[in-house]
């Protein structure tokens, strides 16, 4: 490689490290380090050269190619442009729409998630433009959409007739989490979703483990591809720990506080009472611990809860809550995010765009105030018991 790889990037700047690159690059095109016609090393030999990401040194040299300092031919390589054919470095500035339908925009991950977002749009000098609707007709919808930005971002359980009409017409688009259902489209898209059957599964042997068999499952929103996976891992778990007759499942259509409430009021008001409850929401929790102190119960001494979901939010519950979450869960969250909102410039800025599934599987549980074991059994003898087929898990 020529000398001008022996300048160091600048990396004080305040600037993402891709443009820090194309910065870079850029201005050695200028000095005549690297000449007109002459082909740029090879992605590889920039991140051994620079020490950056793959995803990194390609978008700083897309940067250039749309600028015009670069020249992409097919099966030969990146060459330096010829001045006389670079245009104007003018761009017309993305419009990228995060759009929000079927859920409410509340907890933790939504909040982080969206400032990650505005603050990775900004510094790809892209305009922000947030929405929240009910979609009623998806379909038609999806072309008012496609005609007022350059991308979509589709947070939480929007319809997939909506994805599906975006991925007909290859307009750029992302979803973060699962959509309203499960079709076999979704594998052809840009999607971050979870593993919450095995989710279940896990929370569902964390309590068997700690005593707790008489186990009450709430979870929302019902009839989504996300609540069907929950759904599904809780009637797994209920097999796999011969709790047929010992967990009773409440599906909601909707999370929130107050139907954590309504549904705790009437779980803690039967005869016999669970010894655990499970939720799949933050919110969903929070009203059982509003319900369990309205009805005069103390948590984790009368009954236990275990949540899925925001760890903030846990710990400032009364009494903080034991949650199951994402494993480093920031770091994983925010790591994702950038993934997936790399692979949506991708798609705007490359026609031959493969999409994929992105799938969180790393799970872990954070233990609180809320979950105890259960002295109504004996643990020991639950671990000891020959009929349970949990040893793979």
């Amino acid at each position: 490689m020529e000398c001008w790889t022996t300048r160091k990037l600048n990396t004080e700047q305040n600037l993402p490290l891709y443009r820090v690159l194309a910065d870079h690059l850029r201005e050695c095109i200028r000095d005549g380090k690297l000449k007109t016609g002459s082909r740029l090393p090879s992605s590889r030999e920039l991140q051994t050269t620079y020490h950056l990401s793959s995803s990194t040194v390609e978008h700083g040299v897309k940067l250039l190619v749309r600028e015009g300092w670069l020249l992409r031919r097919p099966r030969l390589g990146t060459f330096i442009n010829n001045p006389e054919n670079r245009r104007p470095c003018v761009q017309e500035k993305l419009r990228i729409k995060v759009l929000f339908s079927n859920i409410r925009v509340e907890g933790e991950h939504w909040f982080r998630g969206l400032f990650f977002i505005e603050q990775y749009l900004r510094e790809h000098h892209a305009e922000f433009l947030f929405e929240r609707q009910e979609l009623e007709h998806p379909t038609a919808d999806a072309f008012e959409i496609m005609g007022s930005c350059n991308g979509v971002i589709l947070c939480g359980t929007n319809p997939i007739d909506l994805a599906e009409t975006l991925l007909e017409h290859k307009f750029p688009f992302i979803m973060l989490g699962a959509p309203d259902r499960k079709t076999p489209s979704l594998k052809k898209m840009d999607a971050y979703i979870g593993d919450d059957e095995n989710r279940m599964i896990k929370a569902v042997k964390a309590l068997v483990d700690m005593g707790h068999r008489r186990i009450s499952a709430v979870y929302a929103p019902e009839g989504t591809m996300y609540g069907e996976e929950l759904k599904s891992g809780l009637s797994k778990a209920a097999q796999l720990f011969h709790l047929e007759d010992d967990l009773q499942i409440y599906p909601l259509k909707e999370a929130g506080v107050e139907y954590g409430n309504r549904i705790a009021c009437q779980i803690l008001c039967q005869e016999k009472r669970p010894t655990a409850i499970l939720s799949s929401d933050i919110m969903l929790s929070i009203g059982i611990l509003h319900a369990a102190g309205k009805l005069g119960f103390s948590v984790p001494e009368d009954f236990s809860v275990l949540s899925c979901g925001s760890n903030l939010f846990a710990e400032f519950a009364t009494p903080p809550l034991t949650t199951t979450g994402s494993a480093d869960s920031d770091q994983n969250l925010l790591a994702c995010f950038r993934e997936m909102l790399d692979r949506l410039f991708d798609q705007i800025h490359n026609p031959d765009h493969q999409c994929a599934n992105l799938v969180n599987r790393n799970f872990s549980i954070t233990f609180r105030s809320t979950l105890i074991c259960n002295k109504q059994n004996d643990i020991h003898e639950i671990e000891l018991n020959t009929k349970r087929k949990d040893l793979a898990i």
